[in-house]
């Protein structure tokens, strides 16, 4: 979007007559433009703009989808139930320190098992899988193949089957999108493109993958014992291969994440608490960060993120810059719970989430109160127009 030529004529005209009466509402389209490139750089800001007249909604409709596509990463909102209606969730602001009650709907039957690039990855009726972005009223729905497309094929219909579903693009904005899947017990991959029936398994003996990220044009994922893979999503020959070994130095870890952080990756391991017969043998203990050396291609542990903050759970797991946030401590971890067991023995107690920081170990709520485990579990999903 560029500025029109007379758009400084209009700004000196406004500055060199001071006292000249302004009607908001008569601003030509292209001042407008040059308001919204000045000024907007979160979603809410936009909205708000398109509230203020019809004018300025006509404004924000007709560039509604290059909006889309170039507002910097925004900052996750945590998906949360706060009433007894469990059909709708709310959205908590870390940055507002404020829980927005909009009736999102999430029907009951659905069960949430991760969300990606602003969508929820659901199962229903036992086997069904669909994306749902809760924030859209229209087309906010795309069927993936069912649980019983993944492979080896057989009468599945446990949720806990399918464990995360990474997306390379946003559908809304890019209908050649590839979604990736974390599945089975052995935490295996597949893939799907628009316009397949099944879930394509990788030709592959590796399995235990715990986590999945679109970086550099290309799927990476890492599995148990710290070991990081490509994934070939080409249908005539989808594989995986190990391009990183585990670090050298490789403590035992309860979870393993892979993160792009500032360009770079980063390798997070968690640790939760080991008190016998506890329900808090459920809860975080704590993190620790490798960094990835890319020219000796070896994990280096690290204490600093270079001001960024991780977000992690069954979302995909993203880094984000804190100064660009109010209120958001640098350095450190924000998390949500992400063991699926527990959901489904309904462990009492509080969910495991909080905000880890890694320079000082230490570990606080980042929301206000404490969940229960009979609530649907809390999720980050990143805000879409």
């Amino acid at each position: 979007m560029q500025m029109s030529n007379s758009t400084p004529m209009v700004l000196n005209s406004l500055a060199n007559n001071p006292s000249r009466e302004l009607n908001w509402l008569d601003l030509p389209n292209h001042v407008l433009l040059l308001i919204t490139d000045k000024l907007i750089t979160q979603i809410q800001d936009y909205i708000r703009f398109g509230a203020v007249c019809k004018s300025w909604r006509s404004v924000y409709t007709h560039n509604l989808h290059w909006y889309r596509n170039h507002l910097p990463l925004q900052l996750p909102l945590l998906m949360l139930s706060t009433t007894d209606d469990i059909k709708h969730r709310s959205l908590y602001s870390l940055t507002e320190n404020k829980i927005y009650n909009y009736p999102l709907a999430v029907p009951h039957s659905e069960n949430c098992c991760s969300s990606t690039q602003g969508w929820l990855v659901t199962v229903y009726n036992g086997s069904e899988v669909r994306l749902l972005n809760p924030c859209l009223t229209v087309n906010n729905v795309i069927e993936l193949p069912p649980i019983s497309a993944f492979e080896p094929r057989g009468k599945v219909t446990s949720a806990v089957y399918l464990n995360k579903v990474v997306l390379s693009a946003n559908p809304t904005s890019n209908s050649n999108y590839i979604a990736i899947a974390i599945y089975s017990r052995y935490c295996r991959l597949a893939f799907f493109k628009p316009g397949n029936k099944n879930w394509i398994s990788f030709n592959t003996n590796h399995e235990l993958f715990e986590d999945v990220i679109y970086y550099n044009d290309q799927f990476h994922a890492i599995n148990y014992f710290g070991e990081v893979f490509t994934c070939d999503v080409n249908p005539s020959n989808p594989v995986v291969s190990k391009i990183i070994e585990r670090p050298s130095v490789n403590p035992y870890a309860d979870k393993r994440y892979l993160v792009e952080s500032n360009g770079g990756l980063l390798q997070i391991l968690k640790t939760l608490k080991n008190e016998v017969g506890s329900a808090r043998n459920f809860l975080t203990g704590e993190f620790k960060v490798y960094r990835l050396d890319p020219v000796e291609l070896k994990w280096l542990e690290t204490k600093n993120l270079l001001g960024r903050m991780l977000f992690l759970g069954r979302n995909s797991s993203m880094s984000l810059l804190a100064s660009d946030f109010a209120g958001c401590k640098p350095n450190s971890i924000y998390f949500t719970d992400d063991y699926f067991g527990g959901y489904h023995m309904k462990l009492q107690g509080p969910y495991d989430m909080g905000v880890f920081d890694i320079e000082d170990g230490s570990l606080k709520p980042h929301y206000p109160t404490a969940i229960s485990k009979l609530s649907p579990p809390p999720i980050w999903i990143l805000p879409r127009i």
